[in-house]
């Protein structure tokens, strides 16, 4: 049965209460009196006022004694209830709608609820609506995204106004080009230092050029982000389209992916970030394949077969060091099953450089007779760094050698031609090919790999004169093969840790 609760000064009091055995009794003391029914939610919190005994309240056959001496007044929430009481059986059970959740509130004995000033009263507060809750958090998180939204626009609209001012005086190239790592601005005119924008910290870094072919920009040390690119306080643009995307080499077993395009307004855009599906880093190449090359002076050993040996060992070594390696020919065929003088066949050591993309390119190789000691052969339009860090590695085991012809310093080589515009060109296929565009190769047999945006930087050591028994004796030793290729991957491992 229902209890309806008369007002009292002007207030609704309002309470469902079950039928229990003082019901009756309770109803004749209210009988009469004006009343209206409400019932208690899950979600509303019931306030007690002090009475002079014990209340209890009841909500899915679960019920809570509260010593009415121990409070003045009490809010109980009747979400909290649950876990905060225990479950009774009593004569007073009474039957539990589960859909409403009616708070119930008995009394063991009769319930005086008449008006008058000894009267105890019983008041319910409502709580707050879970549909107003569910308004504030609405309004929250408009305000965010309006917050973002701002954000971004202002971001926008400031980084257009930066665009927009910085093209009034723009510095136009015509290409980008990738040797190595190396990243070349092709134009008409000397560009000396480069800045690099970055447009979410906006703040510029500024790297140095030089004319050698490996030492123009590089991004292995630049942190993640998109950069645009000044010169004499010049944005960078180009007329024509470019899309020009490398790897750089591994360093503490991480690699960048970097991308150089230009964006709408003809604007060159450089992104970094960190590479997920790492390329080789280093492709080394045992000279010669099926042709046995030179015969050492022990009438047996040839180049074939020593220059693998090498190429294993060092192989070994930049791996230990971290590096991503892979070799041209693991056995005695020449590489990608090309003859040997077919040396643009679309699976050879030229398309190698190109289809594994390497930083760099290593070729392992050997002299006939008539001399002594290492050489290096580098292209004439590097700076040499590597041939001279390498030389200086190979020095503690080998002797330099100190041929004259096409001598650049002692133990280092450039051999060049001059093409029909009197522009010097490598005379090596394998540096001058592999390099792509940044060598200015001439050879139109080779096209489709001189054409490349993307090249290697290619070196060629030459370990010694295998028909010259000093040393032949000593390249043919294990552990001298050991420290050796040790030598040559602690040069290249300097090298790559100078940018």
């Amino acid at each position: 049965m229902d209890i309806k609760i008369k007002k009292e000064g002007g207030v609704d009091r309002k309470l469902d209460i079950p039928t229990f055995k003082s019901s009756n009794e309770i109803n004749k003391e209210l009988d009469g009196a004006p009343f209206e029914e409400h019932k208690v939610s899950p979600k509303d919190t019931v306030k007690l006022e002090k009475h002079e005994d014990d209340l209890e309240l009841t909500t899915q056959f679960i019920t809570t004694e509260f010593n009415t001496d121990e409070f003045e007044t009490m809010e109980v929430d009747t979400i909290d209830l649950e876990s905060d009481i225990e479950s009774i059986e009593t004569e007073q059970s009474f039957e539990q709608k589960r859909d409403e959740d009616t708070i119930k509130i008995n009394r063991s004995e009769y319930v005086d609820l008449e008006a008058g000033d000894d009267q105890h009263n019983i008041k319910r507060e409502f709580a707050i609506n879970i549909k107003y809750l569910y308004i504030l958090i609405a309004v929250i998180i408009i305000i965010i995204c309006s917050v973002i939204s701002y954000q971004t626009y202002k971001h926008l609209t400031s980084e257009s106004r930066f665009l927009n001012t910085a093209l009034e005086t723009p510095y136009p190239i015509n290409d980008v080009y990738v040797y190595g790592e190396s990243v070349d601005l092709v134009t008409s005119n000397k560009i000396e230092k480069v800045s690099l924008y970055n447009t979410e910290t906006k703040e510029y870094t500024e790297q140095t050029i030089t004319s050698a072919v490996d030492k123009q920009l590089h991004f292995s040390n630049v942190e993640n982000g998109e950069y645009y690119l000044f010169t004499n306080n010049k944005i960078i643009t180009s007329n024509e389209k470019i899309d020009v995307q490398y790897q750089t080499i591994t360093r503490d077993d991480v690699n960048k992916d970097v991308q150089i395009k230009t964006d709408d307004q003809g604007v060159l855009v450089v992104t970094v970030k960190n590479a997920t599906n790492k390329q080789i880093d280093i492709l080394i190449d045992a000279s010669q394949g099926d042709v046995q090359g030179f015969t050492a002076s022990d009438g047996t050993t040839t180049e074939q077969e020593l220059s693998l040996k090498y190429a294993l060992a060092l192989k070994s070594n930049l791996q230990s060091l971290g590096y991503n390696v892979a070799l041209t020919r693991e056995d005695d065929s020449v590489p990608g099953d090309c003859s040997y003088k077919d040396y643009y066949c679309d699976t050879g050591r030229i398309a190698m450089a190109y289809k594994d993309n390497p930083k760099l390119y290593i070729q392992l190789g050997f002299n006939g007779e008539n001399g002594n000691g290492f050489e290096i052969t580098d292209s004439h339009l590097t700076s040499h760094t590597l041939a001279r860090i390498l030389k200086s590695s190979l020095s503690s085991s080998l002797e330099p050698s100190n041929r004259a012809s096409d001598q650049l310093e002692t133990g280092i080589y450039n051999k060049t031609y001059e093409d029909s515009e009197g522009n010097l060109i490598d005379y090596l296929y394998l540096i001058r090919e592999t390099g792509g565009l940044a060598m200015n190769s001439d050879n139109k047999e080779a096209e489709a790999f001189n054409t490349q945006n993307v090249g290697t930087e290619a070196i060629e050591i030459d370990l010694g004169y295998m028909s010259e028994e000093t040393d032949f004796s000593k390249l043919n030793d294990d552990n001298e093969i050991d420290t050796i290729t040790k030598a040559i991957a602690s040069g290249i491992d300097q090298y790559v840790n100078q940018f």
